[in-house]
């Protein structure tokens, strides 16, 4: 278990380093970045998304992406809604997560630059889009 521990502590701090060193938390090639660096360990982290023993594992690194996300997201922050932002967070690190598995699954296939696309549309934009509409249907 300890290494499971170790090889997402790894990804976490992987996601953060890019999350800070990007214009946007979470564009293009962070997306492509997060894939280049999970296909380098795709043995470790297929271990990580398929044993049932690493259930507390996982949930501590969705935990541990939202409150990433919680911290370097601009327009996330800009909601201002706490319960919102929770939320969101969530949402993105258990898509990421998801999409991450599909990803394995498929031989990683299509590569990280494409998966890096996906990432920004699918996962990114259309969340951002849904809290920009939520914002206003508060308003």
């Amino acid at each position: 278990m300890e290494v499971l521990d170790d090889g997402l502590a790894e990804l976490l701090g992987h996601i953060e380093t890019l999350a800070k060193h990007s214009e946007t938390s979470a564009d293009e090639t962070e997306g492509r970045l997060i894939f280049e660096y999970i296909g380098q360990k795709a043995d470790l982290f297929r271990i990580l998304i398929k044993s049932q023993s690493v259930t507390r594992v996982r949930k501590k690194v969705v935990q541990n992406i939202a409150a990433m996300f919680q911290k370097s997201c601009a327009p996330l922050a800009r909601c201002g809604n706490p319960l919102t932002i929770a939320i969101t967070s969530n949402h993105i690190a258990t898509s990421l997560l998801s999409l991450i598995e599909w990803w394995l699954e498929n031989n990683m296939k299509p590569a990280p630059s494409q998966m890096g696309r996906v990432y920004k549309s699918l996962i990114i934009d259309s969340t951002m889009g849904a809290v920009r509409s939520l914002s206003v249907v508060s308003s």
